[in-house]
């Protein structure tokens, strides 16, 4: 798999002092990894053998930091307190990109880990227009459904599909909103050492790159294998991602192109500050949460994700149960080799981080 935390340098020293944030995550189905960010913006993704590995280098940590610092309190403490990020964010003093970048953080999501990369929405829908009217609600996607559920013909077909299959093991989507792959997908043009490392040495057919912003949006409403949301650096500066800087050639395709952009977009850094700036319009504010209760809240997983046509494969929710959920039937004789290979293919709901509306 194309772990974003490779490295040719067989080791890497950081002082105590450098240390600023140390978050628990979850590798795999174990709680067996620390992400330790430092002061000046690097970070270490530590994956340990067992749990208890884990937990002893965290209390070692802990206690070094305490004594090269011990003032109380941290970003670690911060993520424990939701409701009160919360009441920032319904009172307008932190912005919606954000709101969402805290809570992928506190549901376990992080830019170091390609199998829970962080998720954000796609807040549009017109990608064809040569002007483009953040006061037209017309312009919007319903946040209020999950991508799967945005084209009511294949929606349809989902549901024949489902009907088929016992109470056990029965899903909508077979596909997740976010896998190593089509966080590759997307970052093609300014990490392509992933996508080589994740396909043997080779690029991805020339058919399956990431070539256009407005042909993307066009697959994930039309496809029944494609139902990805998008990643945060649609909505931040720079954008390299976008240009092929590093002049990528596919062989006989020849050189792989800018990725082309919406017409209403005058070029990348217009693409993403009109992006950004949906992101946080009047509509998208009022209309988020029910965006957030998929993801992250109590339409993410049971009935009330079957009700709300949400419902995704068994294994995607393997890795974050709640306390006394054992796993489906369907899945737990999988040995945990294997669940844990399922998961880096396919995606994983991340942590539920409300259970009422």
């Amino acid at each position: 798999q194309p772990h974003p935390n490779f490295s040719s340098t067989p080791v890497k020293r950081v002082l105590h002092s450098e240390v600023l944030h140390v978050f628990r995550r979850v590798h795999g189905v174990q709680a067996n990894a620390l992400e330790i960010i430092t002061i000046h913006g690097g970070c270490l993704y530590l994956c340990f053998g067992t749990q208890e590995e884990c937990e002893r280098v965290m209390a070692v940590l802990q206690e070094k930091r305490q004594a090269v610092s011990p003032l109380p309190g941290g970003a670690e403490d911060v993520l424990s307190d939701i409701r009160r990020v919360t009441a920032l964010w319904q009172s307008g003093l932190l912005s919606n990109f954000h709101y969402l970048d805290f809570l992928n953080c506190a549901a376990g999501r992080s830019q170091n880990d390609f199998s829970q990369y962080p998720i954000f929405p796609w807040v549009l829908q017109d990608y064809t227009s040569e002007t483009l009217a953040l006061s037209d609600r017309a312009v919007y996607r319903d946040l209020c459904k999950p991508v799967g559920a945005l084209n009511p013909k294949r929606l349809e077909y989902f549901k024949a599909r489902m009907a088929d299959m016992s109470e056990d093991e029965r899903f909508l989507y077979g596909t997740h909103y976010s896998t190593p792959a089509y966080v590759i997908y997307w970052l093609l043009r300014e990490m392509p050492e992933r996508m080589l490392r994740m396909h043997s040495g080779h690029f991805d057919a020339l058919p399956r790159l990431f070539k256009s912003v407005p042909e993307s949006w066009e697959t994930v409403n039309q496809s029944t294998a494609s139902l990805m949301e998008l990643i945060p650096e649609f909505f931040i500066l720079p954008a390299k991602w976008l240009k092929n800087d590093l002049g990528i050639s596919l062989g006989e395709g020849g050189a792989l192109a800018d990725v082309v952009l919406p017409p209403w977009a005058a070029g990348v850094e217009d693409f993403i500050c009109k992006s950004r700036a949906a992101l946080e319009s009047e509509w998208v504010s009022q209309n988020l949460p029910g965006w957030i209760d998929l993801i992250f809240g109590w339409k993410q997983r049971g009935e009330e994700a079957l009700k709300s046509d949400n419902l995704f494969h068994p294994v995607c929710y393997s890795s974050y149960r709640r306390e006394g959920d054992p796993l489906p039937a369907s899945i737990a004789h999988l040995p945990v080799p294997v669940l844990e290979t399922q998961l880096q293919e396919f995606g994983r709901v991340p942590r539920q981080l409300f259970t009422e509306a």
